[in-house]
């Protein structure tokens, strides 16, 4: 639990301490004060209303207990980040950010791997509807190439927090990534299967790549693109063999 401290000009407010008022802190600043952190703790608890740590989302430990410890801390907009398409050897690596409503969290919400393709599309739909704030990004096969995976999963995400309309105060990031920008963020190893929002991320991340790569299936016939989404598949790699790497393959990739 962290202990929140609050301020405001010619107050400084922590909830363990009490203050008499003073010449300088006027009755009115302590009202408002007292009504802010009111407002606070009433998030807090809908947080945990909504869907406390011991409830799940579909998987036996995905739900909103980060947000809430971010939420304990004082940070108000929290994103979830997640990517997809980092082990393809075809098309761009896919980013998304989201900032979950906790007043609506749409049910059966998981790590976008563990979902049939329908159930992720009436997801994204739901999310889209809910969240307060979400954007996904695209790096290229090329820029791929150019700085390897690992920092093109970086950019994707660092694109998609920077598309928010909403600028987030926290980041929480699946896996070890570190997203390169002055922002107070947790990573979360397996964290699509342990927050809501880093689950929502993935779930927007996926519709999308998989959008753009069936419509790149018709222009790249051959490949079984449809049926792989890029990925390594013994079809996709026989097609490699046989007709060569198209423009959006990765060619830094082993089997390309």
């Amino acid at each position: 639990m962290c202990r929140v401290r609050w301020a405001h000009p010619g107050l400084a407010f922590s909830p363990q301490r009490s203050h008499a008022p003073s010449t300088v802190v006027t009755a009115t600043l302590f009202a408002r004060e007292h009504a802010l952190r009111g407002k606070f703790l009433r998030q807090v608890a809908l947080l945990r209303r909504v869907q406390p740590p011991g409830e799940t989302c579909g998987l036996a430990n995905c739900n909103l207990s980060f947000e809430a410890q971010a939420q304990d801390c004082g940070y108000r907009r929290i994103a979830g980040l997640d990517e997809v398409g980092r082990g393809a050897l075809f098309g761009p690596v896919c980013a998304a950010a989201v900032i979950m409503n906790p007043r609506c969290v749409p049910p059966g919400i998981n790590d976008s791997k563990t979902l049939s393709p329908r159930q992720r599309l009436k997801l994204a739909h739901e999310i889209r509807e809910t969240a307060e704030d979400y954007a996904v990004a695209f790096v290229d096969s090329s820029t791929i190439d150019r700085i390897n995976i690992l920092e093109a999963t970086r950019r994707a995400m660092l694109l998609a927090v920077g598309k928010l309309k909403t600028r987030p105060d926290y980041l929480l990031c699946d896996g070890t990534v570190v997203v390169p920008i002055s922002m107070p963020q947790q990573s979360i190893v397996r964290g699509d299967r342990r927050s809501v929002s880093i689950a929502a991320a993935s779930i927007l991340a996926k519709v999308a790549r998989d959008r753009m790569i069936l419509n790149l299936d018709a222009q790249y016939p051959g490949y079984d693109l449809k049926n792989n989404m890029g990925y390594g598949t013994r079809k996709h790699r026989e097609a490699l063999r046989r007709l060569g790497p198209t423009p959006l393959h990765r060619t830094s990739f082993r089997g390309v």
